[in-house]
């Protein structure tokens, strides 16, 4: 076990400025490029074996062929309020660029969604900001499972309304969603997806798992953006919100963690218990730091 001392751990910029600078969108996994044509596209009924993609009870129909202005509606429109949770529609590796995800399918299918939200919640302020738009541990290139948290249906870009657009690719070209869609699997809730490093925290303690956002030594906190919190009863739960939490870790024992592996995105747990912080406030002390991967 390494035991380190938190010095200094403050980012310069945001989360956003970090990720929007081209370290997304990565030329190696490449989006599927649907046809912009008014000629007929493909009709034939291949069911591709998927998890529904947006949780909930949405709306939608087939859309797919359409006739918009000038092109063809190449994906179906899955209608749902604004920050309604949006999984992976089968396993694959994930990029992603604004307002926008692809996966390339295990499966050797690939799936693409578009018109993630765009605004801080309750507004239209097109703020774009990274955690308002996707989950907190979806990384360029990482490998997803089906059902994981993705991100939130929002109205970015063209969107007349919030929705998610959804697309499916085989080695060919692009499909009808519709009847996969049809036969996909139905789930409530998003699947957590972590490493299980610990099996449950200690008695009277949670463990919380999250993406570092931020540090600093004055007062000595972390703020991390949650992915799921497990009690000391081995109960897992995910979140399914932007969450955002201010840890104090004055006294925490840090395992196997080095000062520069803590960039914005690098998924950590930190066992903790309610408390006074060192500013006399209610809030989370953490007993132990480590890396979740």
């Amino acid at each position: 076990m390494v035991t380190i001392v938190l010095a200094s751990i403050l980012i310069s910029g945001s989360i956003d400025d970090l990720y929007w600078n081209g370290k997304w969108d990565k030329s190696a996994l490449p989006p599927p490029v649907a046809p912009n044509t008014l000629d007929v596209l493909p009709q034939d009924r291949v069911v591709v074996p998927i998890t529904f993609p947006v949780l909930g009870s949405p709306l939608w129909k087939d859309n797919f062929n359409e006739i918009r202005s000038g092109f063809r509606h190449t994906g179906i429109d899955i209608r749902a309020a604004k920050m309604t949770p949006v999984v992976a529609p089968f396993a694959g590796r994930i990029n992603m660029k604004l307002h926008s995800f692809w996966i390339y399918g295990d499966n050797g299918y690939r799936c693409l969604g578009t018109h993630l939200n765009s605004d801080r919640p309750g507004t239209k302020d097109d703020s774009n900001l990274r955690d308002n738009m996707f989950a907190p541990n979806m990384l360029p290139l990482a490998h997803v499972e089906a059902g994981q948290l993705i991100g939130y249906v929002g109205t970015s870009g063209d969107a007349t309304g919030p929705h998610l657009h959804f697309e499916i690719y085989d080695s060919g070209g692009i499909l009808n969603p519709f009847p996969s869609l049809v036969a996909s699997t139905k789930i409530s809730s998003p699947k957590v997806i972590i490493a299980s490093s610990i099996a449950k925290p200690d008695e009277g303690c949670v463990r919380l798992i999250g993406a570092y956002r931020s540090g600093s030594t004055t007062p000595p906190r972390i703020r991390m953006a949650l992915v799921a919190k497990q009690t000391a009863d081995g109960k897992l739960s995910g979140y399914t919100s932007p969450s955002i939490v201010d840890v104090e870790t004055e006294l925490a024992r840090w395992e196997g963690i080095r000062r520069a592996e803590l960039d914005p995105g690098q998924v950590i747990e930190i066992h903790c218990k309610a408390g006074k912080t060192s500013d006399g406030k209610a809030g989370w002390i953490a007993t132990r730091i480590k890396r979740n991967d």
